[in-house]
């Protein structure tokens, strides 16, 4: 099942990998509303020959092998709300909705690797649990929801790829230890004290606090952390104010801030809990800290990084960088605190000039990466199923 064998037989079937990931693109849906992308795949795979099964109305998965270690693949299958402005032909006939983070390649890649597994189906030296996720994208995620629900049960290693325009096709970034962040959310509800604004000293302009903490937070990671520990904190919004001469009693400003331990995350909570109490009172006004904690760091496992790394390099599939880690966040984290495994970013960036980052409206991917995501997939299958046994017999 490797080597030529593998590139051969998944080249041959590129042009259907394709045509998934174009219907799929064509048709998003965002978190929560995946039902017809969930019925699209159960479809997909019963023509394949398996017997798919939901978890709720959202979620499918299938498993194929009748013994052996367990190995589970992921793909997430959720779009976003984006208003698709790529001028591909096979463009969301949605409007207000699109797949700008790649998780439509996700899904067929992962059908690819389900079509070539069950064609050699006689040959398989374990099993596979082809998981199907919806929700990747909204905290709390659907990863965390299928845990609960037990598809982790009995896996021994799990596998998961993410598109990456950032890397020329060829290439995965795969890296051992933490490699996406903590990504948590929060709030700062001001209360001041409003008024007219000729006679601000009668006030506790809410405005005015909420501005002096947009400057006073981003100092948090410029002077109170450890350079060396990576850190990334944004205020995404800001809200206060009904006209232009009424001083505000209420504003409130937004943001996200990841981190990629938890140590450091509760340190930098704290911080901006005191600082948006301490400023606040400085004004003559109160200050509320909401902290929703989003996504766990992502830890990838460094035995089975590099047993990935290597079969991949020797195969000859792909070109292995590692990398920095990357302060986005992924529910993928959650398999992995069930089970060791590895979440790799597969290069697919499109020709120079025509590169927009994921998320955006005129994102594109180079769809020449698909068959190679099977084929990384299919390795990864193998891969872990020696390692397996090799951890049995230690």
């Amino acid at each position: 099942m490797i080597g030529a064998e593998l590139r051969r037989e998944v080249s041959a079937r590129s042009e259907q990998i394709i045509a998934w990931r174009r219907w799929f693109h064509a048709h998003p849906e965002t978190a929560g509303e995946e039902r017809e992308t969930a019925a699209a795949v159960r479809r997909s795979l019963a023509e394949l020959g398996y017997q798919p099964q939901m978890v709720g109305e959202n979620a499918v998965w299938a498993e194929i092998g009748e013994a052996g270690p367990l190995v589970a693949l992921r793909a997430d299958m959720d779009a976003l709300p984006i208003q698709e402005e790529s001028g591909v032909p096979f463009a969301s006939t949605v409007p207000g909705r699109m797949h700008a983070c790649g998780h439509d390649a996700h899904t067929a890649m992962l059908l690819g690797a389900a079509d070539y597994l069950k064609r050699h189906e006689a040959d398989l030296r374990g099993r596979v649990r082809l998981i199907f996720q919806p929700a990747e994208e909204v905290p709390p995620g659907g990863a965390r929801g299928l845990v609960e629900a037990g598809l982790m049960r009995g896996v021994d290693y799990v596998f998961g790829l993410h598109m990456s325009v950032t890397d020329p096709v060829g290439s995965l970034r795969l890296r051992p230890g933490p490699t996406l962040a903590n990504a948590d959310r929060f709030a700062v509800e001001v209360q001041g004290i409003g008024g007219h604004g000729a006679s601000p000293h009668g006030t506790a302009d809410a405005v005015l606090v909420a501005a002096e903490l947009v400057a006073r937070l981003h100092q948090v990671v410029g002077r109170m952390t450890d350079p060396f520990d990576p850190v990334a904190l944004t205020i995404g919004t800001i809200h206060g104010g009904s006209a232009f001469n009424v001083i505000a009693d209420r504003a409130r400003l937004e943001g996200t801030i990841r981190t990629l331990s938890a140590s450091t995350q509760e340190e930098l909570r704290a911080r901006i809990a005191d600082m948006a109490s301490h400023v606040a009172q400085a004004y003559g006004a109160g200050a509320e800290l909401r902290y929703e904690y989003g996504y766990p760091v992502l830890v990838n496992d460094a035995e089975v990084v590099r047993a990935l790394a290597g079969a991949l390099a020797t195969q000859s599939l792909l070109r292995i960088v590692e990398g920095e880690p990357n302060l986005a966040g992924d529910d993928f984290a959650y398999y992995l605190r069930e089970a060791p495994g590895a979440y790799a970013f597969l290069g697919c960036r499109p020709a120079p000039g025509n590169v927009a980052g994921h998320h955006s409206p005129r994102f594109v991917i180079d769809e020449a990466a698909l068959p190679l995501g099977t084929m990384a997939l299919v390795q990864g299958v193998e891969t872990l199923w020696a390692l397996a046994g090799k951890r049995a017999n230690r």
